[in-house]
């Protein structure tokens, strides 16, 4: 009976859990999920971390869907671009429609916490509400606690200081790449071989040992626009003949897997109003990880209607990514708007005003006078 109390002894204080096995590796500028235990990037709007789960996981590819005044579409991939330069990331920007330089230099500088807490402070000495919704929980847009991102001022550019101590690369489509043959390759594929040379190069790849691996944020500004030379007037029966659709969609699936094998987080955006068939968005849509949509209220009835007035659009979430885990993070509503808030770009819930006109229809007769008990009408000296 000894023995085999002792070799019990023995097999308990050799036991070690599993979970001391997992070390989780520590990057500038990333935070681990605590719902999936990936590695985190903020998109540089704190607001929009807490809809996707706190950030975007390292190795996702996000597509924005661009509104049609294609205004907002930009402030969301400066912000996504500021973060990086911000974190200390390496920024690599691509763009035909415009010039990648001009976007880089104009992106918006960081607003200190200091200044920002004392913006919230005092929109909320301003705001009167009345005294019994005083004491109500505030409602919030999205969990903060954890954010770590930082707000942007759009209407002041970044110093000349911190452009110049972040790696910066552009790709405009123009230049050949030194590997291909004398004729140019085409977009996509010139621009896939581009980014494959440059993480390659920076020893960006989990397989290439690196002591300090870096992380990469690839911007890509309208994909597949007019000036990529396709013809989005094609069908989806042409598409088995036609190489356009194959080239797009063949490029954003090798994208994910380009992400999937490197430190990268891409962020692409694209012209989905001029798209004549919606199955193209679809398919790219199943390549993404994260799938959002802009609605932009410039130009339509909802800009003059007074609900929406103090809002600039609407934010779809059409896809959040489940890494790690057999079930997405939880989104509580659908109904998310974005705005220009002193200079800053927030999302935040829709919530309409109360209807308090004066033409709400009521009932004639008063309900309370109308009640009956089991036991016949009420007492006179209850009615009022």
């Amino acid at each position: 009976m000894s023995s085999n109390i002792s070799t019990t002894s023995e097999k308990k204080s050799s036991f070690k859990p599993k979970g001391n096995r997992a070390q989780t590796i520590c990057l500038p500028g990333t935070c681990a999920s605590l719902h999936s235990s990936q590695l985190l990037v903020s998109s540089g709007i704190p607001s929009l971390d807490g809809i996707l789960g706190g950030g975007i996981p390292v190795g996702s590819l996000l597509l924005l869907e661009e509104d049609e005044s294609n205004v907002y579409a930009q402030y969301f991939m400066k912000c996504f671009l500021a973060e990086g330069v911000t974190s200390g990331h390496e920024v690599m920007v691509a763009s035909v429609d415009s010039d990648p330089v001009k976007l880089i230099s104009s992106l918006p500088s960081p607003v200190p916490n200091k200044e920002d807490s004392r913006e919230e402070n005092d929109e909320s000495e301003s705001m009167k509400i009345a005294w019994r919704y005083q004491n109500l929980n505030q409602v919030t847009s999205c969990d903060n606690s954890r954010s770590f991102g930082h707000h942007y001022d759009l209407k002041s550019t970044m110093s000349a200081d911190l452009l110049d101590n972040c790696e910066k690369f552009y790709w405009d489509g123009k230049e050949k790449h030194p590997n291909s043959n004398a004729t140019a390759l085409p977009l996509y594929r010139n621009l896939f071989s581009c980014l494959h040379s440059l993480l390659s190069a920076r020893k960006l790849f989990t397989s290439t040992p690196n002591d300090k691996p870096n992380i990469m944020r690839i911007g890509i500004f309208s994909l597949a626009s007019c000036e990529w030379g396709d013809d989005l007037c094609h069908s989806l029966g042409s598409d088995s003949t036609n190489p356009v659709w194959s080239e797009v969609t063949s490029f954003f699936a090798l994208l994910r897997a380009l992400a999937r094998q490197s430190y990268t987080v891409a962020f692409v955006s694209v012209p989905s109003y001029l798209f004549v068939d919606s199955a193209l968005l679809g398919r790219l849509s199943y390549h993404a990880d994260y799938v959002i949509g802009l609605e932009s209220f410039q130009g339509t009835d909802k800009e003059v209607n007074p609900l929406f007035k103090e809002y600039h659009g609407l934010l779809h979430i059409n896809k959040i990514s489940a890494g790690n885990s057999l079930v997405a993070p939880f989104v509580d509503t659908h109904d998310w708007v974005f705005r220009l808030k002193r200079k800053k770009l927030s999302i935040e819930k829709l919530h309409l005003p109360p209807d308090l006109s004066e033409t709400v229809s009521r009932s004639a007769t008063d309900p309370v006078k109308n009640t009956v008990s089991c036991s016949g009408s009420l007492p006179n000296k209850l009615d009022f």
